[in-house]
């Protein structure tokens, strides 16, 4: 089978069709251009195992790995390659072609790895970055509600927006709110505005 020419792909492609590459069609698939001969690709993303979801986002049956911490702790590399192998095998099983995800989560900690000179000093700026994501969740009020004094800066500093936001942005975008009673998080919106509007309200 001869390699295709990426360079030749890229100039045929239309603007469309390179944005639907990067934005998916599904959550866990991207797109297809069959003119060009580009597949569609399933990818899933674990985090203990090679996880799939039905058309209801319903998580389906998989093979459940012991946590990653667990594992690390025993040193033992044969015991890490066995466990790659097993969920290599579930990938091929379900016709998933790519599982972007290593048996250690580690691609936060590479991208700050890449922002600082040693190895010891991007260890410690990891553990602070995630010691400073947990204890400053966010907070429920969209921008637009905030008050003038936390208005310029409290929203734009919570780093959950940035941590989730580059992941769901493409899926979310254009889905209407919908508030139900058996929600998670449940909220009074302030009077006048409905619970979906208030909660996309962005200035």
């Amino acid at each position: 089978m001869a390699m295709a020419n990426i360079d030749d792909i890229l100039g045929r492609l239309t603007i469309d069709e390179k944005i639907s590459l990067v934005s998916g069609t599904h959550f866990w698939h991207t797109a297809s251009v069959p003119r060009l001969g580009i597949p569609a690709i399933r990818v899933s993303d674990g985090p203990n195992g090679v996880r799939e979801q039905n058309s209801s986002m319903e998580n389906l049956q998989l093979v459940i790995l012991v946590v990653k911490t667990a594992i690390g702790a025993t040193w033992n590399t044969a015991l890490v390659e066995s466990l790659r192998q097993l969920q290599g095998q579930e990938a091929i099983a379900k016709g998933i072609n790519r599982v972007p995800g290593r048996i250690f989560g580690t691609g936060y900690s590479h991208l700050l790895a890449a922002l600082f000179p040693s190895a010891t000093l991007g260890g410690y700026a990891n553990s602070l970055f995630w010691v400073i994501l947990m204890i400053v969740p966010g907070d429920l009020t969209t921008h637009a509600y905030l008050n003038d004094f936390y208005r310029p800066w409290l929203f734009w500093i919570d780093l959950m927006r940035y941590f989730f936001g580059a992941s769901l942005g493409s899926v979310l975008h254009g889905v209407a709110v919908e508030c139900f009673s058996s929600d998670l998080v449940v909220f009074d919106a302030p009077p006048g505005r409905p619970c979906g509007q208030y909660t996309v309200a962005k200035e």
